[in-house]
């Protein structure tokens, strides 16, 4: 979210000098172990450097893990016997939870026992279906022992598909619509290996009413919810289409602010909740489960209370920067508004991070009459190179897009945000009790 948004990236400054809670940036110098063999039993990871405090936290692959404060030097992990179960390169992050500041990462290598080659799934995505047309997608993996066996762990399959233990699936799928699930595949070793990975296939009508607007003529279909239910995670993890929180950095806002009914999304940020905003993701909080695209149109049909400090925020950051700390990210916001000026349309791109520091193309669009507190669509088309932000279907402007937007996928955020004059948690001139977004739909389309 603009560049008020710093504590995506860890890169808030706060000052406070009289309290050794608030340090500098955290620094790792090493960790030891450095490398593990996977299997092995649980164990202290030391983690070495500067700037740690008593609010410091270990991060792997961006997920705490418990942590105690020996010195300002020193902090030390306790790192679980699943976290090394099998072979992998790991991020090892140190992170002030007071200042939100977050160190570079550093690797830690989890390394295959001799002679034994670590499972994998190497399926990352799945075709396309369509309603009342022949399926078939076979899973694969490597390593392990073959012959594989694999089985359908969480989530559906498209009505009419099924998985055979052989990795194919197949069928006539019924209905429309994206299905969300995760595999699991097993090798033949005495002592089998096992590999779980999540997994989506988007069905289309072959006569679908939903059709494209104009901007997204010939595009299929990839997502879609509008929300006759709410597919949601109660804890930010596993096989859903949202997950809360939906800024994976903060809290996550009480779930009764959360609801769906009369086929639309309600997000309500109250006074005194705790968090400043009320949103939802389609990543979970560790990545371990989401929905993420590159390129394609964006949309949302939205409306929104146009009071004093409602900050409503249609956004989408890629799911790699979920673990990758502070390297280089970009951010696209669809739609962002002020209540303090209810008309204005502002979509912004950000580079975070690059080499050459920090990079955004804004624009506050001011649409005149129209009334935000009901119901608009809200889109951005973004193609190789380009964005173009639309407003009800009509493009209102275009900016280029900054090179590491073609090298990740990126997830949507919508949010109820409180924040007057674009400060997160600023609640100068807020009278209402409570600020609200109601989301008709959501749709992504895609080439």
């Amino acid at each position: 979210m603009r560049s008020r948004s710093l504590l995506l990236l860890g890169a808030l400054g706060v000052s406070i000098a009289c309290s050794p809670v608030f340090a500098g940036t955290p620094y790792i110098s090493s960790i030891s172990p450095s490398s593990v063999t996977a299997g092995t039993n649980a164990f202290v990871l030391t983690v070495n450097g500067r700037e740690f405090t008593s609010r410091s936290l270990v991060l792997w692959n961006g997920s705490s893990r418990p942590t105690t404060f020996v010195n300002s030097w020193k902090i030390q992990a306790q790192i679980s016997k699943t976290d090394v179960s099998v072979a992998k390169t790991v991020t090892i992050a140190a992170l002030n939870t007071a200042t939100r500041k977050q160190s570079e990462g550093v690797t830690l290598k989890v390394v295959s026992a001799p002679g034994i080659a670590p499972l994998a799934i190497t399926t990352s995505s799945l075709p396309p279906a369509i309603t009342g047309a022949t399926y078939s997608a076979t899973l694969s993996a490597t390593g392990g022992a073959p012959p594989y066996n694999w089985g359908l762990v969480s989530g559906q399959l498209p009505q009419g598909l099924s998985l055979s233990s052989a990795g194919k699936i197949s069928g006539t799928p019924a209905n429309s619509g994206t299905s969300y699930f995760s595999v699991q595949v097993r090798d033949s070793a005495a002592s089998p290996q096992a590999a779980t990975q999540s997994e989506a296939i988007a069905t289309s009508a072959g006569s679908s009413t939903i059709t494209p607007p104009p901007q997204a003529s010939g595009y299929t279909l990839m997502f879609s919810d509008d929300f006759n239910s709410l597919n949601l995670s109660t804890n930010g993890v596993g096989t859903f289409n949202w997950y809360n929180p939906g800024m994976f950095w903060e809290a996550a806002a009480p779930y009764s602010n959360i609801s769906a009914s009369n086929s639309a999304l309600t997000l309500l940020w109250k006074q005194g909740q705790g968090t400043s905003d009320t949103s939802l993701a389609t990543s979970a909080k560790d990545a371990s489960s989401y929905h993420a695209w590159r390129y394609g149109y964006f949309e949302v049909r939205m409306r929104w209370d146009t009071v004093t400090g409602a900050w409503p925020a249609i956004w989408m950051i890629p799911v790699q920067g979920i673990k990758c700390g502070g390297c280089e990210q970009g951010e696209l916001d669809v739609f962002e508004g002020q209540g303090a000026t209810p008309t204005v349309f502002t979509g912004t791109i950000h580079d975070w991070n690059s080499p050459t520091g920090h990079h955004s193309a804004a624009k506050n669009y001011n649409l005149g009459s129209v009334d935000l507190s009901q119901y608009h669509t809200y889109g951005v088309l973004w193609t190789p190179g380009q964005v173009t932000w639309y407003f009800d279907n009509q493009a209102l402007y275009s900016f280029p897009t900054y090179s590491i937007f073609d090298q990740q996928n990126y997830y949507l955020i919508l949010g109820s945000q409180e924040g007057a004059n674009w400060s997160y948690g600023n609640l100068s001139g807020v009278t209402a009790s409570q600020i609200g977004v109601n989301v008709d739909w959501v749709r992504v389309w895609q080439p």
